[in-house]
Order: structure tokens, then sequence, then C-alpha cells
């Protein structure tokens, strides 16, 4: 059970993390094609 709640965290997490990183790169592409 432990590692099944551990999965879904994991899960939201990642699904944060894509959200989060695309903006960033954005910014960060625009500043180098400058």
């Amino acid at each position: 059970m432990g590692k099944h709640d551990h999965r879904k965290g994991y899960k939201k997490t990642v699904k944060t993390n894509i959200p989060q990183k695309k903006p960033q790169a954005l910014p960060c592409n625009g500043e180098q094609g400058d």
C-alpha cells in the first residue's frame, strides 16, 4: 500500500514539473536567442 501511495505522489510531482519546466524553458530560449 505504501508503494502505491508513493507512485501517486510521484506522478503528481512529475505533472507539476512539466508545466513549470515549460514556461522556464521559454524565457531561457528567448534570452539565448537574443
